[in-house]
């Protein structure tokens, strides 16, 4: 698989949402523990992939490159 990094177009954030929210295969996760029960699942922004807890400062930069597609 061919990977790409932030930072993406505002089409291309929406595309990596949609595919995290597809389920078609497990998707991108913080790679902290948290105490709370909010949701591990990374969100994209056009600078990348954020933790959706507001106390973590999880980040990832990169994405598969078919995920980029709006079609995806």
């Amino acid at each position: 698989m061919t990977n790409t990094t932030a930072p993406w177009t505002d089409e291309q954030v929406a595309a990596l949402n949609r595919y995290q929210d597809a389920g078609e295969m497990h998707p991108f996760t913080c790679g902290n523990l948290h105490a709370d029960s909010r949701s591990p699942v990374l969100v994209a922004t056009r600078d990348g992939w954020r933790c959706p807890n507001p106390t973590c400062d999880y980040q990832q930069d990169w994405a598969h490159e078919f995920m980029l597609t709006p079609a995806a």
